[in-house]
């Protein structure tokens, strides 16, 4: 299927952000600094109680029919989210046409966390009950889509 550069970078940005919300989901039980610390070194320690106490996590992205190269992956996915959650690492999975079957992926318990894809793709995916509403999320962290 064509996409025009505007509707792709449209749903570039959309996923982006349902990324980036995620992220958001997976950090939410993130604690701050406690109240005895001081204002001056509260930064810090919120960034070395949150690497402490979070395990590493690797967090997989299927690219499912859309356009996304490498570059744009990193730069635009896996940095960012490794700046602000440095726990987190970022895989990039690409589906193969041919020999890449969704159901297998389900049933191995090898199905990745995010799906990177079109609007019209999404289909794909809802007979599998795979698909989780991100918007409560979105509510319940106060994330702004407006900025993509």
């Amino acid at each position: 299927m064509f996409m025009g550069k505007r509707l792709s970078r449209r749903w570039f940005k959309a996923a982006l952000g349902s990324l980036i919300a995620v992220a958001v989901f997976v950090s939410s039980g993130c604690t701050g600094a406690s109240s005895s610390n001081t204002a001056s070194d509260a930064s810090s320690s919120v960034s070395a109680k949150t690497e402490k106490e979070h395990a590493p996590i690797t967090l997989t992205v299927m690219q499912f029919l859309a356009n996304l190269s490498d570059d744009e992956f990193d730069t635009n996915i896996a940095k960012p989210v490794q700046q602000k959650f440095p726990y987190i690492t970022m895989k990039l999975r690409r589906y193969v046409e041919k020999t890449d079957n969704i159901s297998d992926w389900i049933a191995s318990g090898d199905f990745p966390d995010m799906i990177y894809t079109g609007g019209l793709n999404v289909n794909d995916f809802s007979d599998y009950d795979v698909l989780e509403d991100l918007n409560p999320y979105i509510k319940k962290n106060k994330f702004d889509v407006g900025q993509f």
